[in-house]
């Protein structure tokens, strides 16, 4: 089945109250979501932010946990932003 030209898939959720639900997702979707969960079950942190979504440089390197030197934007995020093809400023 598709929807929209997406391939989709079931997922199938059991409910602690022992209903069961079935959910069409997009198999990417579902590709998403396993990966996330794997990150998840190793310890490791997953944030999910909007494809569209501007932030400071400070939000950046939080983001991308980059680090420079104390009262100064960190130098790993200012590279990796000049690396971006389309760089809005926004902020101070």
């Amino acid at each position: 089945m598709t929807v929209e030209g997406l391939r989709q898939v079931s997922l199938s959720l059991d409910l602690e109250d022992g209903q069961h639900a079935s959910v069409p997702i997009p198999a990417a979707v579902l590709a998403l979501l396993q990966g996330i969960l794997v990150q998840m079950a190793q310890g490791n942190a997953v944030t999910l932010v909007p494809v569209h979504a501007e932030l400071t440089t400070q939000q950046a390197t939080d983001l991308l946990n980059v680090w420079g030197s104390p009262g100064s934007a960190p130098q790993g995020a200012a590279d990796v932003l000049e690396q971006q093809q389309q760089v809005q400023r926004i902020g101070g």
